[in-house]
């Protein structure tokens, strides 16, 4: 075969791809189309992370548009029209800026997911010197890195499946829910739109708005939207949804009126699921000329009729004074759907410019810096930064200009932990983790993040019902961090078998893994004298290092030595015992 038959057979690698998606972003086409922008990086991560199977209209219309019901016309459509729009923006950007590209990028139609090849005109001249970066801050793999993705790839995709096929043989499923202390739990099933799409901006925005109030109720379990929604693609009843979540109070809401008329009728009705009884219900009948007003009035008053319903529960929530820019809130749910889990630096890049345009849209907001303080912090953390001293000065920067505005925002406070914990000054990351707890009482996020850093400070007893709150408020949304988190600290209480478990677990779901939980995943596999896995495993770890020291990672995020080593010196155990 001719060598240049050779590359025609070839795929462009993961890195090669994510580099394209970076020339693309940065394009004068996508840089100021912000919704383009993160529907094209959200297809193309879940591809290259192989969960290329869940790119469905309503999963988008979910993750990247924030619409929540499956059933309504206009969810279908807008995907649909957006996909269009992404095919014609990436034609004119082949046909101009991207023509000499070496990597070409294409969403067929009839589908939604991404299809990558080498430009034909260009790929003769592809090598590794010819991979650039055109943003300084971005850390691009280097030359001998990107040789080794050749090999990290395959093996990731055998190890995956391998680990998968152990977990099934064990007839484990994941439908235990992680149960924390007596608090009751709440699910909000997410407003009915009978009105048309007048209606559908105030049934999504109202769910929202009372889940986030609730979430800042101490004493309260409140199951976040991300494991409803997934519950609610394959369960249309919400108490079918309520069963399988396996919480005790469900709120459900409706709105009606013509399409065009603009009088509308809201009804909010709270359940016991274990009595079937109806705890509380109201009527509400309102023009529908100013939605965020009336999200505003309406979840005040659910949440404090629901809070009489409720025994032991005290509602004091006080909302912020700023009335956030509309597209500034809808921009900012969108970057948080992209960042998290936010391990990933491409993801990172791709939610930091959404929140910089957050900013741009409404500068009193508190949003748009925490957000950016956000990803600055993680991406010194996992030590995906070229400049982490100027990182960390920009998440202290914009963390207090965030809470300048709202002292109330937490994910300030935990942008701010993590940056002190990548100085190793663990009292101070322990201090603002705290305060971000308080302020956010019921965030999964906050409350996996506090459980690791008390485990960095060395107390993972401590850290550990923090973590099993985290998992039992988000259940069910493959991906977040939580059962990774929990799987971590368990590790480091002595629980192995319970540690290996949560992360098999997360890698059946198709949760998100990196090379730090990986060394981790190993390590409890080698605790339990699985030694050939582990060592499986491991040779995938070892051929990443270059791009992610693992070892490095532990030794900055842990105060103790002791804690180090119980992850070491499992793993030294695949290096001294031979095949």
């Amino acid at each position: 075969m001719k060598q240049a038959e050779k590359q025609n057979n070839q795929v462009p690698t993961a890195a090669q791809v994510q580099q394209q998606l970076t020339r693309i972003l940065a394009s004068s086409l996508f840089s100021h189309a912000n919704k383009l922008s993160i529907f094209l990086s959200y297809i193309i991560d879940e591809t290259l992370a192989g969960r290329a199977g869940r790119i469905k209209g309503f999963t988008i219309a979910s993750e990247v548009f924030g619409r929540s019901n499956s059933g309504d016309a206009d969810t279908t459509t807008i995907v649909r029209v957006e996909a269009g729009r992404l095919r014609r923006h990436l034609y004119d950007y082949y046909q101009s800026e991207g023509q000499n590209d070496p990597v070409y990028i294409e969403i067929p139609k009839g589908c939604y997911v991404p299809v990558f090849e080498f430009n034909k005109t260009t790929h003769s001249e592809l090598n590794s010197s010819s991979i650039f970066s055109l943003n300084e801050t971005i850390q691009i793999p280097t030359a001998q890195n990107t040789r080794y993705l050749f090999f990290i790839i395959p093996l990731l995709f055998f190890v995956t499946i391998l680990t998968w096929q152990l977990y099934s043989l064990n007839g484990e499923t994941d439908d235990s829910i992680e149960h924390n202390l007596d608090y009751p739990s709440v699910m909000v099933f997410p407003f009915e739109n009978h009105h048309g799409s007048s209606g559908e901006m105030l049934a999504k925005g109202l769910t929202e708005d009372i889940i986030t109030d609730l979430s800042r109720i101490p004493g309260l379990n409140v199951i976040a939207l991300t494991s409803v929604l997934s519950l609610k693609e394959s369960m249309n009843d919400y108490m079918d949804v309520a069963h399988k979540l396996d919480v005790k109070y469900v709120l459900h809401g409706s709105l009606r009126g013509g399409e065009q008329s603009n009088n509308i009728r809201i009804t909010a009705q709270l359940y016991d699921r274990l009595s079937g009884s109806q705890l509380w219900a109201k009527r509400f009948d309102r023009k529908i000329s100013d939605t965020l007003r009336i999200q505003d009035e309406l979840s005040t008053t659910i949440i404090q009729g629901m809070a009489k319903s409720l025994p032991g529960i005290n509602y004091q929530v006080k909302r912020s004074n700023h009335e956030v820019n509309i597209k500034a809130y809808e921009l900012y749910k969108q970057a948080m759907n992209i960042l998290n889990p936010p391990a990933d630096p491409w993801r990172m890049i791709t939610a930091r410019r959404a929140f910089e345009r957050v900013i741009e849209l409404d500068s009193d907001w508190a949003g748009g810096y925490a957000g950016a303080a956000y990803t600055y912090a993680f991406n010194v953390w996992w030590g995906h930064s070229k400049e982490p001293d100027k990182e960390l000065a920009q998440t202290f920067e914009l963390a207090n200009k965030a809470l300048a505005l709202d002292h109330s925002f937490g994910m300030a406070n935990s942008a701010l932990a993590f940056a002190y914990l990548s100085q190793r000054n663990f009292d101070k990351a322990l201090s603002h983790s705290e305060l971000a707890i308080k302020s956010q009482p019921g965030d999964p996020y906050v409350l996996a993040y506090h459980a690791y850093i008390h485990c960095a400070n060395g107390d993972a007893e401590t850290g550990l019902p923090f973590a099993q709150r985290a998992l039992r408020i988000d259940p069910a949304f493959s991906r977040t961090p939580f059962l990774n988190i929990l799987g971590l600290i368990n590790f480091h209480t002595g629980k192995h078998a319970r540690a290996l478990e949560l992360f098999e677990r997360n890698i059946k779901r198709g949760g998100p893994s990196n090379p730090g939980i990986q060394a981790y995943q190993a390590a409890a596999l080698a605790s339990l004298g699985r030694l050939d896995e582990a060592r499986s495993l491991y040779q995938l770890i070892e051929l990443q290092k270059e791009i992610f020291d693992y070892e490095e990672w532990l030794r900055r995020s842990f105060r103790n030595e002791n804690e180090v080593k119980k992850v070491l010196n499992e793993l030294q155990k695949i290096t001294s015992v031979k095949p």
